[in-house]
């Protein structure tokens, strides 16, 4: 039945996750399809991750952890991670939701049936924290992006859409071209693999949920108010002077007038570091599609990403000069 039957490697990154990791890794080793290796990144965790850890581990081998002396943040632990893992393919995981049983499976089923396809992905159904689930999908019906790959490019090219990196089977071939990423300043690992996959192979999509994505108070408020508007678990919004937020909103009305000119500066330099790496990344990945001989994009998609240049170069012209100093200091330093 498996006559193409690849090795799967499961990428896990730990970081103060001990309130769910059991969930996570209990769903991982349900799975039909079993994987062959589970690689956990733990980045310097200071609650019970690594004793969670390695109580599993001593009663599986598959599990190996890894320890990070510092601590990389979690894009460049999972760069780490997928750098580490070689199996045929590899699946991504949080350490917060869980997986349905069938999700590897259903997943790399996709990728060995379509060999071009980079990476497969799955839907997923939003669950509060405490377990319950919602009903509601991360990737309505008729949301477009899933079913079109143009869009799709221009959905992560405008950050409108994204496919989290949890949701993501990847293959070996595709794992050449997203490591190192250049753009993480920028971008976090999975817009780096969407960028590459859909500009550069056929990802797959599994419609049918194949995890449960956990919305719990470490996310921050206003994402998990915007997935639950209109939902039967839509939040209220607390008043201004409510005895929860009060303390916190008068600290921060004394604090503001003093950060206001650092957040500015932060604005102002990610916005920079942004147009500066894809202006970069756009140049290259079309070079790459020429290289691998892939049909020439639509001259709608093109009128596109001339508009996108055309943004991005305008922020760089634009830049404040307090920009430009340091440009030409770190460029006297070299």
């Amino acid at each position: 039945m498996y006559s193409n039957r690849k090795s799967i490697g499961v990428v896990l990154c730990t970081y103060n996750g001990a309130k769910y990791l059991r969930q996570q890794l209990e769903s991982i080793l349900a799975q039909t399809r079993q994987p062959d290796q589970i690689l956990i990144l733990d980045d310097c965790s200071n609650d019970c991750t690594v004793p969670i850890i390695n109580n599993f581990a001593a009663l599986d081998n598959r599990i190996r952890l890894i320890q990070n002396e510092t601590n990389l943040g979690f894009a460049r632990n999972f760069e780490k991670g997928i750098a580490l893992c070689e199996m045929d393919f590899i699946a991504l995981s949080d350490q917060d939701d869980i997986w349905l049983p069938e999700k590897l499976e259903r997943l790399a089923t996709e990728l060995e049936t379509n060999p071009g396809a980079g990476i497969a992905y799955g839907n997923a159904e939003y669950m509060l924290a405490d377990g319950i689930r919602t009903g509601h999908m991360v990737f309505p019906e008729g949301n477009g992006f899933t079913d079109d790959p143009v869009l799709a490019r221009k959905g992560i090219l405008e950050k409108k859409w994204n496919v989290p990196g949890n949701f993501i089977l990847l293959d070996a071939e595709i794992k050449k071209l997203i490591i190192p990423n250049p753009i993480d300043r920028s971008f976090a690992h999975d817009i780096w693999i969407c960028l590459n996959a859909f500009f550069l192979r056929n990802p797959r999509y599994v419609p049918e949920p194949i995890s449960l994505y956990r919305l719990h108070k470490d996310m921050t408020s206003g994402a998990i108010a915007l997935v639950l508007k209109g939902t039967p678990y839509a939040l209220k919004k607390k008043k201004w002077c409510h005895p929860q937020r009060l303390t916190k909103n008068l600290l921060r009305a004394f604090l503001s007038p003093f950060k206001h000119r650092g957040k500015i500066r932060d604005r102002q330099l990610r916005a920079y570091n942004l147009a500066t790496d894809m202006l970069s990344t756009l140049e290259q990945l079309l070079e790459k599609r020429r290289l691998l001989g892939l049909p020439d994009l639509s001259h709608e998609e093109h009128l596109f990403l001339q508009k996108k240049r055309e943004e991005w170069a305008s922020i760089l012209a634009s830049s404040p000069d307090w920009i430009n100093a340091e440009k030409s200091k770190l460029k006297a330093r070299s």
